[in-house]
């Protein structure tokens, strides 16, 4: 993320904070933010981050929850405003195969809008 990107999601996290702007409004000027960029790239970006940065973060005591419910054979999801590029790598993860996220339009493998 560039400087200007970062603080153009920062002021608008701050407004969705201050309830200047509704979620849906805050959700669709971030995402409107990644038009443009390559889906291929953006999904590697968000593996290396997960992979880096994230997965460890995960509790123990979570990871023993889910695997709980599923070796009960519950229904097991992830629902989230992330994009699924966000999501899919902690679903793997944790072995949670329902996923219920916001939708990205690509078109010629480069992001376009939310669907």
């Amino acid at each position: 993320m560039r400087i200007a990107e970062l603080a153009s999601t920062l002021l608008a996290a701050t407004r969705f904070q201050l309830g200047a702007v509704g979620f849906s409004r805050f959700i669709a000027s971030t995402v409107e933010r990644l038009r443009g960029r390559s889906e291929a790239e953006f999904e590697a970006d968000a593996e290396r981050i997960f992979r880096d940065q994230l997965a460890g973060e995960i509790y123990p005591e979570s990871r023993a929850l889910v695997q709980a419910h599923l070796r009960k054979r519950h229904t097991v999801a992830i629902v989230s405003s992330a994009t699924r590029y966000q999501i899919e790598p902690l679903a793997r993860e944790l072995g949670i195969s329902h996923v219920l996220c916001t939708g990205l339009e690509v078109r010629d493998g480069f992001l376009t809008a939310v669907s």
